[in-house]
């Protein structure tokens, strides 16, 4: 078998089992939106931890309610920075590995229909 008609061989087969294309601007964008959700999740972490340290919880010699209150908005707008952080990363590692996966499973099926 010549290796003009495995590869016309190769495309009739995936033709037929009429797999649906990837988009990939759809692709690229939710990459982009993933390290955007990362860098923005560090960012407000580090901001709302250096104002939770800022916060006044003590003052002259009692309790601050509105420095305890805003110790708590920091420490949420840290959690929150957290979880952005998180989706952000899972976005971009599932569309990262999605396409690096795509590759690696056409070339391996093609190197065996090659190998046959």
């Amino acid at each position: 078998m010549t290796d003009e008609s495995s590869i016309e061989k190769f495309k009739s087969d995936v033709a037929a089992m009429r797999v649906r294309e990837a988009s990939v601007a759809r692709e690229n964008a939710m990459r982009i939106v993933g390290c955007l959700l990362m860098v923005a999740g560090v960012a407000l972490g580090i901001y709302g931890v250096t104002a939770s340290l800022g916060a006044e919880v003590v003052k002259n010699g009692a309790e601050n309610p509105s420095g305890i209150a805003a110790q708590r908005d920091a420490i949420t707008q840290s959690l929150l920075g957290v979880t952005l952080a998180i989706v952000g990363a899972t976005l971009f590692l599932r569309y990262s590995f999605g396409q690096f996966l795509r590759y690696w499973l056409a070339r391996s099926i093609f190197e065996k229909s090659r190998n046959s």
